[in-house]
């Protein structure tokens, strides 16, 4: 004996948290792959990305300024530097010189490292804006949603479970003194306690290798041509045939 369940399932949850300003589904909706299950208030993360694009333009005008800088410094060091081999500056006009050259590299490659980081930063607010929208990670079926609107939510609470809607699997435990003898893509009949009247054909997909805690081990089982009248959560009993 053993119950059906889907062949994918996920708890759906935010990445981020915040009061939930909209709830789109309820049990038992069709969803589609990408879809809008659920949102929060992402005016907090909204000002966060303006300033961090605010940030990230100030950097570029300071990489500007100090690519200016050091475009001036350079030639200058250079006619020093040529003035002083041939002892017409003084050692310290020279040392002066290189001091602002390498300062200005210096100010450059620091407003690259800036501007690196601003970059990351916008793109980091861009996803705190774009997690506080729940999408659907496969087309299926609610089976279950666990908040309601106006909730406030941390990230990683379950907000929702969505169930696909392909090939149901059977769960069952097979005692220790038949594990042995079940096979993968062995052919199996399976019969619903609700519907007594048809019998289904199926597969084992998965066998377990360690025990479920007690004398039975855990095997899973595919049906080869469901019908929609399964449903995640039917008892059922699954019958094998050992030579």
């Amino acid at each position: 004996s053993g119950s059906a369940q889907s062949s994918k399932e996920s708890k759906v949850s935010f990445k981020v948290g915040g009061t939930l300003t909209r709830l789109n589904v309820k049990v038992g909706d069709l969803v589609r792959s990408g879809q809008l299950l659920a949102k929060i208030d992402q005016t907090d993360y909204s000002v966060q990305y303006q300033q961090s694009v605010a940030n990230n333009k100030s950097s570029e005008t300071q990489i500007q300024s100090a690519k200016s800088q050091l475009v001036n410094s350079k030639p200058t060091y250079q006619r020093i530097e040529k003035l002083y081999e041939n002892n017409s500056v003084s050692i310290s006009e020279f040392e002066q010189a290189k001091s602002a050259l390498e300062l200005a590299e210096a100010s450059y490659n620091a407003a690259l490292a800036q501007a690196n980081a601003a970059e990351k930063q916008v793109e980091s607010a861009q996803n705190q804006v774009r997690y506080s929208n729940l999408l659907a990670p496969f087309s299926g079926i609610i089976t279950a949603v666990m908040v309601e609107e106006n909730e406030l939510v941390a990230s990683g609470t379950p907000i929702a479970t969505v169930s696909a809607m392909g090939k149901p699997e059977i769960s069952v435990g097979i005692p220790e003194v038949f594990i042995s003898k079940v096979k993968k893509d062995q052919m199996v009949n399976v019969v619903f306690s609700s519907l007594p009247d048809q019998t289904f054909t199926g597969k084992v997909y998965e066998v377990g290798f360690s025990s479920l805690g007690g004398s039975t081990y855990p095997v899973t089982v595919r049906i080869d041509r469901p019908t929609k009248d399964i449903r995640p959560g039917m008892t059922a009993d699954v019958r094998f045939f050992f030579c």
